[in-house]
């Protein structure tokens, strides 16, 4: 096919042209109206038997079916559904592949993945370039190790002991990775906290996704036993637990370190995003609305399954 822009090909042969012109338009007769598009643009012999369709308004449908196509046979462009056209991309697209107006239309529309506690942000264009990346090639989009990202926070915790006044250290470390053809993202969050769980459950929660964080109540959440008597420091602690909302399962563990540091709780996250192909996808939507009443339906999966499929990857 030609390039996004470019005219059809002036010297190129294909099987086509040693049938005769009738038989040509018997078969274009028979096609969808994007595939006459694509039949136009790869000469000019079957550019001149489709010209009367390029000069048609096509509907959006069919507009975004040819854009998509064109977006899976030329390497460095992806197709933006909030323009509904194709925008180049590079090894710089953190920095911006998009219009500033663009994207904050499509953060608006489409939503963001972003938890609280975290800087870490997927847009879901950045999704459709790693999902790009494993369905079409390297050339198509972006490596999904590429959305790793690591922020430390720095927090203190409440006890008043002033040996326990000191900066805690919390870091998550999502990597996208697709499996099949969804995107997957795990994330790890480690807390030293002393000899109280109020630390991640008052104040600032710990999210793992846009529904669920640590909490000792509430039903859709990760429980964490108390610290100080719930569990011995041989042993310690492990727990798994699935979001009721979205494709989010984590585990939980907690181990004691020492009279220094105290109890560590480590908690990791595994979240399915969908393949990627729409952002009106109901994986994508139930990961991105942070609301349960503004999906359209909840968890359709079975809990567990999203980090069994990444631990057999």
């Amino acid at each position: 096919m030609a390039a996004p822009g470019a005219n059809p090909t002036t010297n190129s042969s294909t099987i086509l042209d040693f049938f005769p012109a009738e038989t040509i338009l018997d078969i274009l007769d028979h096609l969808p109206v994007e595939d006459k598009v694509c039949f136009g643009l790869t000469c000019t012999a079957l550019h001149r038997f489709t010209y009367k369709i390029d000069k048609k308004r096509l509907d959006p449908q069919t507009k975004e079916a040819i854009l998509i196509r064109l977006e899976k046979d030329h390497p460095g462009f992806f197709y933006c559904h909030s323009k509904e056209k194709l925008f180049p991309f590079g090894s710089t697209y953190l920095s911006g592949p998009l219009p500033l107006h663009v994207l904050t239309e499509q953060v608006k529309y489409f939503g963001v993945i972003n938890f609280k506690g975290s800087t870490f942000k997927l847009r879901y264009y950045e999704a459709r370039l790693a999902t790009n990346h494993h369905l079409h090639g390297p050339e198509h989009g972006i490596s999904p190790s590429t959305l790793t990202h690591r922020n430390p926070i720095l927090r203190t915790s409440p006890e008043s002991s002033p040996r326990n006044r000191r900066p805690k250290n919390l870091t998550f470390l999502p990597t996208g990775r697709p499996g099949s053809t969804q995107l997957f993202r795990t994330c790890n969050g480690k807390d030293l906290v002393g000899g109280s769980q109020d630390y991640l459950t008052k104040g600032e929660a710990f999210r793992v996704c846009m529904h669920a964080g640590v909490d000792v109540a509430a039903i859709n959440c990760v429980k964490i036993p108390a610290l100080d008597k719930g569990i011995s420091r041989e042993s310690g602690y492990h727990g798994t637990g699935s979001c009721i909302f979205c494709p989010t399962d984590w585990d939980c563990s907690v181990r004691w370190t020492g009279a220094k540091h105290g109890w560590a709780v480590t908690i990791k996250t595994y979240h399915e995003v969908g393949d990627c192909r729409s952002p009106y996808d109901t994986k994508w939507q139930q990961m991105t609305r942070a609301t349960p009443f503004t999906i359209a339906k909840g968890r359709d999966i079975p809990h567990g399954s999203v980090r069994s499929q990444w631990l057999r990857k």
